[in-house]
């Protein structure tokens, strides 16, 4: 699996691989490269978080669902396909362009 986020400390667009079953049966955290900050994707184990009524734990997924952000699963056998607009975002595509112009 691979997970594209934004840091919301530092805005720094990344990409990391992670296991999916680390994703779906343990806890999953990765660090900015900018500014060090540690982001939880996914506590399976309720270390960080309450497991919740459903038991499922608690992912990035539950985040999105909870806050009405923008979280995209993609899976498929072994194949994952990013545009530019998923590892770099929109907003900073637009900014590029009013550069060039």
């Amino acid at each position: 699996m691979v997970i594209v986020y934004t840091c919301g400390i530092c805005d720094t667009r990344t990409a990391r691989q992670i296991t999916e079953r680390a994703y779906r049966h343990g806890v999953v955290l990765v660090r900015c490269p900018e500014c060090q900050n540690l982001h939880l994707i996914a506590d399976r184990l309720g270390w960080f978080e309450e497991r919740g009524e459903d038991g499922r734990g608690w992912d990035v997924e539950k985040l999105a669902e909870e806050a009405g952000g923008n979280v995209r699963v993609v899976s498929g056998d072994g194949i994952l396909e990013l545009s530019p607009e998923d590892i770099v975002g929109s907003t900073k595509d637009e900014s590029l362009e009013e550069e060039k112009h």
